[in-house]
């Protein structure tokens, strides 16, 4: 009888013991999820927390290091909840045009600017013939020489345009008459007011150089010849290109006894060339310079 009693004792006792320890196993399973749980929201919350930081700012990886090992920048700490909560919302960008406040730091327009000017050229060298004068004799003053002149007289400095310059070139001076009456005699403009009587002459040819490319324009050139002393003289006038040594221009002037005025047009950088063809000598008396006549 009590051996068959110690045998159900036994069972029970071996059930207690496995109620237990399942009891046991059990609650330590809860423990363990419930941890698990906790660690899992807060894990979950982080990421939370730093998708909004990386949405205002882009991440700063704060362990890179240079090829020396140490740190290329200060260690940056990661924004908390809280500070992620206190910052100042996004700015919202303004459509449209911007309004009186806001343009009034903004740098005018500047207008465009022009290309600078191509610089000016000198007109070429060239020569044509306006007109003959035979009717003035030596009364040039307020007629010819309005913007310069040169008389062949002693003594006598040449007055050049502007940006004009000029030289002779083979010739000699010559006065017939240092003060005279006759009409056909230059007028000198300086006082006392007089006339004179002169040359530049040579057996053969001589040369009067001039340079108008200075004065970036063409102007009239008066030449006034002269044969004082007969009626034979006969010369050929070239006017050259210096430059080319091209003949832009060649005429023949004869029985000039009363005076001739040979009226050009002259640019650029050109020589003029008397050459004696008959009579005494080849000669010249005066270069007088006005600006070019208005276009009829």
């Amino acid at each position: 009888m009590s051996n068959r009693q110690a045998i159900p004792d036994k069972a029970v006792s071996v059930f207690r013991g496995l109620l237990l320890a399942l009891i046991i196993v059990v609650v330590l399973v809860g423990t363990l999820g419930l941890i698990a749980g906790v660690g899992w929201l807060r894990l979950m919350s982080d990421r939370s927390v730093a998708s909004r930081s990386d949405v205002r700012a882009p991440a700063v990886d704060s362990h890179s290091a240079d090829p020396a090992g140490g740190s290329s920048e200060p260690a940056q700490t990661m924004p908390t909840a809280s500070d992620a909560d206190a910052a100042a919302p996004h700015p919202i960008a303004v459509v449209g045009p911007l309004p009186p406040a806001a343009a009034a730091g903004k740098p005018k327009d500047q207008p465009p600017v022009a290309p600078a000017a191509a610089p000016l050229l000198p007109p070429a060298a060239s020569a044509a013939l306006l007109s003959i004068d035979d009717h003035s004799a030596g009364g040039w003053v307020g007629q010819y020489g309005m913007q310069g002149f040169y008389v062949a007289m002693t003594g006598a400095a040449p007055h050049w345009p502007a940006g004009v310059r000029g030289s002779l070139s083979g010739s000699n001076l010559y006065m017939w008459e240092e003060q005279a009456t006759d009409v056909r005699a230059l007028s000198i403009p300086q006082a006392p007011s007089r006339r004179s009587a002169g040359q530049w002459f040579a057996w053969e040819n001589f040369s009067l150089d001039l340079d108008l490319r200075g004065a970036n324009k063409s102007y009239q050139v008066a030449l006034y010849l002269l044969d004082w002393d007969s009626d034979s003289r006969v010369q050929r006038l070239d006017v050259v290109d210096a430059d080319s040594g091209n003949i832009l221009l060649t005429r023949t002037d004869d029985h000039f006894k009363m005076g001739r005025y040979v009226i050009l047009r002259l640019s650029g950088h050109v020589v003029l060339r008397f050459t004696h063809t008959g009579g005494s000598n080849g000669t010249l008396s005066g270069i007088f310079f006005n600006d070019l006549p208005a276009a009829k």
